[in-house]
């Protein structure tokens, strides 16, 4: 059995939908093998057979893998043709939460498998793996994996070179004074200022020390954040990992 020792390696296109919609989609699978009407009826709409006879029992049947499904579902789709349909399977399917980035992966689908020509609704090459998941970053529907797969490539092309030249701030700090930029490995854990997420004691990152206003400012950048700037093409994506604000406190 094959060991993963890259996220999305080896690749499996379910894999990449946002978790919400992919519980959907297993609980939409469910709700076949349980004889939902209106399930099985969208999958017979999309020529989607959920079951295969079991090859170790004799009249048994198995439920096929998500991953498998979820190419026949994708073809099922995209073969319907008028875009109203289109956007009523998804919705019963996958749930209206991230639309636009199942949307996204079901067309990576169908440009894997397919030469259809007209698969695409807005006509827009199909994204690559990572530009993929930088769109689910824009969109807020990243998921587990993603994160792990940019985490994994900020290891591999990140280098100190390329933490020296990020623009931190792009001009957005006004009359902000740089005094130095460096590259260190921490003794202790830090914040980042982009993330929110803790740099680990001995991770490189960047210091950069300013002075604005007559205050002397020091902040921190995680390897994780310079590759969004580096590689991604947008160091704000890297915002999206910061943790939700607590509400604030009631008035007493």
């Amino acid at each position: 059995m094959a060991t993963k020792t890259y996220p999305y390696e080896p690749h499996s296109y379910v894999e990449e939908l946002p978790e919400t919609a992919r519980a959907n989609f297993a609980v939409w699978i469910d709700s076949i093998v349980r004889g939902d009407r209106d399930a099985h009826a969208l999958a017979e709409k999309l020529k989607v057979n959920v079951v295969a006879p079991d090859p170790f029992h004799p009249g048994g049947f198995i439920t096929l893998h998500q991953g498998l499904l979820f190419k026949d579902v994708a073809l099922g789709i995209t073969w319907l043709k008028d875009y109203t349909a289109q956007k009523a399977a998804k919705l019963a399917i996958f749930g209206s939460i991230a639309s636009r980035s199942v949307t996204d992966v079901i067309e990576a689908v169908i440009e894997a498998v397919t030469d259809y020509p007209d698969a695409f609704v807005n006509s827009r090459p199909p994204r690559d793996l990572q530009q993929r998941i930088l769109f689910r970053f824009d969109c807020g529907t990243f998921n587990d994996l993603d994160l792990a797969w940019v985490q994994r490539k900020a290891v591999d092309q990140v280098t100190d070179e390329d933490m020296l030249g990020v623009d931190a701030f792009s001009g957005d700090q006004g009359e902000a004074r740089e005094l130095s930029r460096r590259v260190i490995r921490g003794r202790k854990d830090h914040t980042c200022h982009w993330t929110g997420l803790t740099i680990p004691a001995g991770e490189p990152h960047l210091v950069l020390s300013e002075v604005m206003e007559g205050d002397f400012i020091t902040t921190r950048h995680s390897r994780l954040a310079c590759w969004f700037h580096v590689y991604g093409g947008d160091l704000a994506l890297a915002e999206m990992l910061k943790p939700a604000e607590p509400p604030l406190a009631a008035a007493a």
